[in-house]
């Protein structure tokens, strides 16, 4: 009688991030009141696609500024600052994180901008 080979332990499947379901709302969330239409702290926008990628380097996260100011400390400069806003959860950051690493797709019907 033959013995079955040994099956492998399957290999989790991670979900590509979802702009307009995911990385969106986390702006709308934590980003857009200082750094939206209306307001734009630091001459940074994340209500529009130019805005985003001029702080964010397309399968790099460790090299993107919007990486680097959400998972760094209050001391180095973090966003959004934890006296004025609720801070993502590490999940959050985690999904930030993926959605760069894949290439940080921006909607096409996110505004362009300039």
């Amino acid at each position: 009688m033959a013995v079955p080979a040994p099956v492998a332990a399957p290999v989790p499947v991670v979900a590509t991030i979802d702009f307009d379901q995911k990385v969106q709302p986390f702006f709308a969330s934590y980003c857009l009141r200082c750094h939206g239409p209306n307001r734009q702290a630091g001459r940074t926008r994340f209500d529009t696609k130019a805005g985003i990628l001029a702080r964010v380097k397309p399968g790099d996260a460790a090299n993107s500024t919007l990486f680097k100011m959400i998972s760094t400390t209050e001391d180095d400069g973090h966003m959004p600052p934890s006296n004025i806003q609720e801070q993502p959860t590490a999940n959050e950051i985690a999904m930030v994180k993926q959605w760069i690493n894949e290439g940080a797709k921006v909607s096409d019907s996110y505004p362009s901008g300039t």
